[in-house]
């Protein structure tokens, strides 16, 4: 938080930094697992939920946008252990949670082996709107990836949480043809297994 420069921003705009650990919970058992939902996400007056776009290698989820961010609202010490279930979860927290508004940071995205180590890719792009599924399909558009093939986004869709055909989104701003990037998909390739052990060299000398 420091290194980003986050707690400068929270400092100066005078608001309250909340670690969401250790908030009090509610429990929601999904999938045989006791979710430990934060009282304040729940009882927020307005949340909004602030994704990256990448690309990601865990299994299934093929992008973390906003429908994977808010996994990480959960109160689990474990999350890894949650990951079994994780389909089923980001529905149910995209379900349940109340998101006033998605705004995702596209002006560095990643491709390849993310959420930690793809490639950054220079978007230059906002993305923002009401519905965590539908931005996801958005993003996925820009992205070069077909919206149907996300497992999580597919699910979401089949649960009516939010709307995946472009043809039946609206967009404002930008045209999708004009902005759209073809990201290097999250499988280990040549490239992208490079580009990962770079990451892991620059991290591994940075400390």
């Amino acid at each position: 938080m420091t290194k980003s420069g986050m707690m400068d921003v929270i400092e100066r705009c005078n608001v309250e930094f909340l670690n969401l650990s250790e908030d009090e919970f509610e429990e929601r058992e999904v999938g045989g697992f006791a979710l430990q939902i934060p009282k304040t996400v729940l009882k927020a007056d307005f949340f909004i939920n602030t994704p990256k776009i990448k690309t990601c290698n865990v299994e299934h989820t093929f992008i973390t946008i906003a429908m994977k961010n808010m996994f990480g609202t959960l109160g689990n010490k474990k999350k890894q252990r949650l990951h079994s279930r994780l389909m089923e979860i980001l529905v149910f927290l995209n379900r349940n949670i109340r998101q006033d508004l998605i705004i995702v940071d596209g002006i560095v995205g990643m491709q390849g082996l993310g959420p930690i180590q793809g490639e950054p890719v220079n978007l230059g792009l906002v993305i923002s709107g009401l519905n965590p599924v539908t931005v996801d399909a958005v993003c996925c558009n820009i992205m070069g990836i077909n919206p149907y093939a996300v497992e999580p986004l597919w699910k979401a869709y089949k649960a009516g949480v939010g709307e995946i055909d472009i043809q039946r989104i609206e967009i404002l701003g930008e045209e999708i043809d004009a902005v759209r990037t073809k990201f290097s998909y999250p499988v280990l390739s040549p490239r992208n297994v490079i580009t990962a052990l770079k990451t892991s060299l620059k991290s591994h000398i940075g400390d």
